[in-house]
């Protein structure tokens, strides 16, 4: 009563667990709730109470579940709310986690489910019990995801929220000095938002399209000089034929079928249940009506979900036989994942929304140049002045393109892509290319030979996509640009012919890892954690600095990114065009059905383009050329990160402030806005770090975010300290201080937890071939990321992810929970986590070895093809730099791995490692000190 009188809510329901009724004859009475009890109570400290609003319809059973208190609460036919109670006494959790298992089962027809209690089963991250994991798994069978992992009593999770449910959901635990345990609120809303059903589609007709299209003249545009007036007849040709044979219709609700597999007579068997269903509530006294009622309602419901099925194994059968694409289409549309929400249209004011989506264009429009006014092109007092910019002799030419280079890039065009402003689809361009190619030929051409890129070609429909944080804030919106399909194509000759020339020059920075073929995030990551791992090999202290840049891509300066451009080769006619490409520019934004007005873009470089990628590598490629004092620059497009190391906490810290105040320089200088609030550190150690006292007193200990208007850089001015973290995601890897990479381990099992339920939707309509294929891009793809990087992680840690991949597999082939693993793995034919680990590792060591045929006839180390590589603490070797040269060698003694290509290599690998049992496989990794 005293919580409820300081929440100041009327909750619709309440419930107490640990209730001790053994022992207790008296339940008190809440003024305008009713309650309900277990009565099946053993021990003293049994027994459930929920108290629920007296105006609140529910119905409440108490069901048989072993080990356990239990009460069910149906709330409005399709939500169940489980309210249990587990008493700590039952050590051996198989008999409670059987029993919910069948409990579940026959509740799979709800549409929302909610278990709460105190289970006496800690759920927190760190916890590696196998018990814990088993009741997880199972529950994530069933679609049921905790709705937080907060401890509740000390420092252990004991008092569980899971959810399966699509609606709005939000949980929290309080604090509280009245009970043992925390409180927990739950709010979650029951009512159906209310939305017009029915739908206008946009109907073409292609044979008159056909007709239509071949009858066009383009001799105006072959006689056409200059390129702007030669793509504003293309395109109105175009744009006119598809206007002529496009029809909007409405769809109405009474013929529109909402599932594609209900058919019209199983519409009339649905209503004849319905129908019976009415009587029967009419009439409860006629037993016959009744019986009549429940033998056709479960006749015609198990008929939907017979059909169901076979429609859904059907569309996948047919779809495999296609395409990839149409398959996994159709995999989503049967696990309902392809559904997402619309998160910006919380940025509308719908009694104004025409005036909503002005505000969004201004300030996305604007950001670039309100950030790069911010920052002060004069900093003084720097230890370390910029390097001169490169000048590059050479000059990139932009040939003509043919017709077969423009059949080619119309050909990989994305099907699926956005259609700009003018209409015109790719799927369009792709039918009639033959008779299109010509002209987009010329048009390209013509603006390469010219130095203009078409006007019409800039018009940018911008679409807010949502990152994270407040959905009503603009700021958490990435603006996507999109473009007309046919600039596409002009884009991708000049990005082609820009990257050949950058690359074959060697003009981009070899630490610059994004957006570049051969390189990849895992390539990113490696340089870091191997920089790190080595150092504290060697008793070094290391700093690491992960900065985050504003809104990297909108702040770019167009007049420094043209300099820069010039300084590389190009040139002239070349310049001019990606000069008048970056100007004249504007944009609107669109929301929904509402369309902002068009405003002017000066700054930045728009994001879903094909150019903008490399025009920002080309802007940030002075930076990762800058020379620092033991340092080093990792960078993926704008994600950088600073290496620093140092033989003592004082060193490394002073070295951190010099390369970090240089860096700041030269993204004060290009106009670029450090996010310092986001901006990083990690003190990397192979113990807890400790800094030094005399440190702490003469303030060396902190990393300054020297502001622009600083004129000091001193360590006792009064800029802001960057901020010491223990861990932080970096590319999608979190990264810890010890780098035990525990914490990214427990965010792959959420991740593949979430994956189980998908499987049990799956299992029913795909065969085992599909649900294989499924799992190496769904669960094996996560799993994989970057393995070379964390899968040396200690055994307890990689124990979670190998139950929740086990899960994984015993639910998508129909095989019972506590199924043997070494029988699970011998069916299904994959690798387990480890040895997942052991084959990527070997494959990346052997990408990175020149073949040479006279290693072999060494005498002395025939198989050691890797060059030795001393470490001094147990630490390093369990890390690639080490392990991979390790494994490589001992397993190159017995399969003879090196004189083989990849593709051999791999399918040599896999075979002998489907071979090794658990225990043989851990063994692989044993290192003999």
């Amino acid at each position: 009563m005293t919580m409820l009188t300081r929440s100041q809510t009327e909750w619709d329901i309440i419930a107490l667990t640990e209730c001790w009724l053994p022992c207790t004859h008296y339940i008190p009475a809440l003024d305008g709730y009713t309650h309900f009890q277990t009565m099946n109570n053993k021990s003293q400290n049994e027994g459930v109470v929920v108290y629920y609003k007296n105006t609140f319809s529910i119905s409440i059973v108490e069901p048989s579940i072993t080990d356990c208190n239990c009460l069910s609460i149906t709330v409005n036919k399709d939500t169940v709310v489980l309210v249990m109670y587990r008493p700590p006494g039952y050590r051996n959790i198989n008999n409670f986690v059987l029993s919910l298992d069948l409990y579940l089962q026959t509740l799979s027809n709800f549409a929302n489910i909610i278990l709460i209690g105190d289970l006496n089963i800690d759920i927190s991250d760190n916890n590696s019990d196998s018990n814990s994991l088993c009741y997880l798994n199972l529950l994530a069978s069933h679609g049921m995801l905790p709705a937080y992992t907060i401890p509740t009593h000390g420092k252990t999770c004991l008092d569980h929220v899971f959810l399966k449910t699509r609606r709005l959901a939000s949980c929290y635990v309080v604090e509280t000095a009245i009970t043992d345990h925390e409180a927990v609120i739950l709010i979650m809303e029951l009512s159906k938002a209310i939305t017009n059903s029915r739908k206008t589609i946009k109907r073409i007709n292609y044979d008159k399209i056909d007709v239509d299209i071949s009858n066009l003249n383009f001799s105006d545009i072959f006689s056409a000089t200059e390129v702007n007036v030669a793509v504003s007849l293309f395109t109105s040709k175009l744009k006119q034929i598809i206007l002529d044979n496009t029809q909007t219709v409405k769809t109405s609700n009474r013929k529109r079928l909402n599932k594609p597999w209900i058919t019209i007579g199983l519409l009339r068997c649905m209503r004849n249940r319905d129908n019976l269903h009415r009587k029967a509530k009419g009439n409860p006294e006629n037993q016959v009506i009744a019986e009549t009622y429940k033998r056709y309602r479960n006749f015609c419901n198990a008929l939907l979900k017979k059909v169901k099925n076979e429609y859904e194994k059907t569309e996948i059968e047919s779809a495999a036989k296609l395409n990839n694409k149409k398959l996994w289409n159709a995999i989503q549309n049967v696990t309902r994942t392809s559904k997402s929400k619309n998160e910006s249209m919380k940025l509308i004011d719908y009694r104004n929304p025409v005036s909503s989506t002005n505000d969004i264009n201004r300030f996305f429009a604007s950001i670039g140049k309100n950030l790069a006014e911010k920052c002060n092109p004069i900093v003084k007092n720097y230890s370390s002045p910029l390097p001169p910019l490169k000048y590059h002799t050479q000059s990139l030419v932009l040939l003509p393109s043919d017709p077969e280079e423009i059949e080619s890039i119309i050909l990989n065009l994305k099907n699926d892509c956005a259609v700009g402003r003018d209409g015109i689809s790719t799927a369009f361009i792709k039918r009639y290319r033959h008779i299109l190619i010509p002209p987009i030929t010329f048009i390209c051409n013509l603006a390469l030979s010219s130095g203009e890129f078409p006007n019409g070609w800039k018009l940018a429909e911008v679409h807010p996509i949502y990152k994270s944080g407040d959905g009503a804030c603009v700021g958490n919106y990435r603006p996507i640009s999109i473009l007309p399909t046919l600039s596409k194509i002009l884009e991708r000759l000049m990005n082609k012919r820009l990257v050949n020339y950058l690359e074959k020059h060697n003009l981009l920075s070899s630490q610059q890892f994004g957006f570049r073929s051969r390189r990849s995030t895992s390539d990113a990551i490696h340089q870091l954690t191997d920089f790190v791992s080595s150092n504290l090999d060697k008793n070094n202290k290391v700093i690491v600095i992960f900065m985050d840049l504003a809104k990297a891509f909108d702040t770019v300066s167009v007049p420094l990114l043209i300099k820069k451009l010039e300084r590389l080769g190009v040139r002239d006619a070349q310049l001019n065009l990606f000069s008048d490409y970056l100007r004249s520019r504007f944009q609107r934004v669109r929301v929904g059905e509402w369309t902002s007005d068009d405003l002017p873009i000066v700054h930045g470089v728009p994001q879903g383009s094909i150019l903008g990628p490399t025009l920002f590598l080309t802007y940030i490629n002075d930076l990762c050329d800058l020379i620092m004092e033991s340092g080093r620059i990792v960078t993926f497009a704008d994600d950088t990160a600073l290496l620093f190391e140092g033989k003592t906490w004082e060193e490394v810290y002073s070295r951190a402030q010099r390369g970090f105040d240089l860096v700041r320089n030269w993204l004060t200088s290009n106009k670029l806005t450090l996010n310092v609030e986001k901006t990083k550190y990690i003190t990397f150690s192979i113990k807890p770090t400790v800094i030094p006292d005399q440190i702490r007193r003469c303030g060396s200990s902190v990393i300054k975010a020297h502001l622009d208007s600083c004129g000091t850089h001193s360590a006792v001015c009064s800029c802001p300290n960057l901020q010491r973290t223990d861990s932080i995601r970096y590319l999608g890897v979190i990264i810890d201080s010890a780098l035990s990479f525990q914490s990214h381990i427990n965010l792959l099992v959420s991740r593949v937890r979430k994956l189980i339920f998908i499987f049990r939707s799956l299992r029913q309509v795909a065969d085992s071939d599909i649900i294989k294929m499924v799992y190496f891009a769904l669960c094996q793809s996560v799993i994989t990321y970057c393995i070379t990087i964390w899968g040396g992680a200690n055994k307890t840690y990689m124990l979670r992810l190998e139950r929740a991949q086990r899960a994984v597999l015993k639910v998508g082939n129909f095989l019972p929970f506590l199924h043997p693993t070494k029988d699970l793995y011998a069916l299904t034919g994959v690798l387990t986590v480890r040895q997942l680990y052991v084959l990527n590792v070997i494959l990346r060591k052997h990408s990175q070895l020149n073949y040479n045929p006279t290693a072999f006839q060494s005498k002395r180390r025939k198989y050691e093809v890797c060059p030795r590589v001393k470490t001094h603490t147990k630490f390093a070797r369990h890390h690639y730099m080490f392990l991979s040269i390790y494994l490589y060698t001992k397993i190159n003694k017995v399969l003879t791995l090196y004189p083989l290509s990849k593709q051999s290599c791999k399918a040599k690998l896999v075979k002998w490692l489907q071979r090794l049992d658990y225990d043989s496989t851990e063994q692989l990794l044993m290192i003999l000190s």
